[in-house]
């Protein structure tokens, strides 16, 4: 994916432009009920390319924009999508969750400025487990797949997300922010659970990490 200086300067007007709209209207609710429109749009879209299906979603959850939310992240999205999708499907989708959770903590504005949000969309359909993942977006940076050394112990978060899904990619909403999505295709579990919406927002209270 090739992102051209023009692109990255619009984006970073965009997360100008947000920044004050947030600073007018009180910032999280808006932002939150922004990307529900947004993940509400493209969900409907996300029907080409491998393990295409009509898609339900499973739940959100907006988490604060600190290096402790990946673990909240993380267990969160395995217990969601415990008894929907494959176990390996589950671990490789909970793993790449935690790796963009983590991207946007440390590259995004999210992790760089009081009140930043990372919100988590899941969906799932015929054995696909289908995650999104939108962050404040940056002014001097976009998501894109960086070329890591052996040694490095960074950087590897969309390299793994390019290795390990069977989709992926980037949508930018100067209103919502950077969005990175990916999908995991599976086996349907022989006793698949019926989706069920669970919405974990900024308006209610995190889950708890579990070990």
């Amino acid at each position: 994916m090739v992102v051209t200086n023009l692109a990255a300067r619009r984006m970073g007007v965009g997360a100008r432009r947000e920044r004050r709209r947030e600073d007018q209207n009180g910032g999280g609710p808006m932002r939150a009920q922004t990307r529900d429109q947004a993940w509400a749009s493209r969900r409907l879209r996300y029907t080409d390319g491998p393990g295409s299906s009509t898609l339900c979603t499973l739940g959100r959850a907006d988490f604060a924009g600190d290096p402790a939310s990946v673990s909240v992240a993380r267990a969160w999205a395995h217990g969601l999508l415990s008894g929907y999708v494959a176990d390996q499907v589950r671990e490789d989708a909970v793993l790449l969750v935690s790796e963009l959770v983590t991207n946007a903590v440390v590259h995004s504005d999210s992790g760089r400025r009081p009140g930043g949000l990372v919100t988590v969309f899941l969906a799932t359909g015929n054995g696909v487990a289908h995650c999104e993942v939108i962050d404040d977006g940056s002014a001097t940076s976009v998501p894109l797949v960086r070329t890591v050394s052996q040694e490095c112990c960074s950087g590897r978060g969309l390299r793994m997300v390019d290795v390990m899904a069977d989709a992926w990619g980037v949508h930018h909403d100067d209103e919502a922010g950077n969005a990175v999505w990916f999908r995991i295709c599976g086996p349907i579990p022989e006793a698949a659970s019926s989706p069920g919406q669970r919405w974990w927002g900024a308006r209610d209270s995190n889950p708890e990490p579990t070990d």
